[in-house]
């Protein structure tokens, strides 16, 4: 019914089942945003032939500067991710191998600052091939996770909450 995987999302609603019923490459980067109950997967999970997402997160690096660090919408390096899912719940991920389409390594000097001090730590990030953000309830089975700095880099609401060895 579709041909790319973000439009079958786009068209989702909760308790949705996108099916991915070929093995092909789709270079797109997929964003779950604000979406609950649905499945992703492919109508082979445990086959080697598998559908591939692949993406390379360039534009997702912020903050750049001291100045970007004090605008939220200009941090995003935690949002970096072939697959991301943000702001959801739900959400299962099925067979897919996901391919942040080379690592990718970025970041700046002198960006954070400690109350009231000087800007003077870097913020040093790579690219992710799934990012989950601020969400809860997430299963990835049978999944590969390949190329990019981070296979799975996770962020919840609190303060320094962010794993990106995982």
């Amino acid at each position: 019914m579709f041909s790319t995987i973000r439009a079958a999302l786009e068209a989702a609603a909760p308790n949705d089942e996108i099916c991915i019923l070929d093995a092909a490459v789709y270079e797109e980067q997929v964003n779950f945003y604000e979406k609950s109950r649905i499945v992703l997967r492919s109508e082979y999970p445990e086959s080697d032939a598998r559908p591939v997402i692949k993406w390379r997160d360039t534009e997702n690096t912020g903050p750049l500067t001291c100045q970007d660090a004090t605008d939220e919408d200009k941090i995003t390096f935690d949002k970096n991710g072939a697959l991301r899912i943000m702001k959801s719940r739900d959400i299962t991920i099925e067979g897919i191998i996901i391919d942040g389409g080379g690592t990718f390594i970025f970041g700046a000097e002198a960006v954070w600052a400690e109350p009231g001090g000087p800007c003077r730590y870097p913020n040093q990030a790579g690219n992710a091939g799934m990012a989950i953000w601020r969400s809860a309830s997430v299963t990835v089975r049978n999944c590969e996770i390949r190329n990019a700095y981070y296979g799975i880099s996770i962020k919840d609401i609190n303060e320094g909450g962010r794993c990106g060895a995982c």
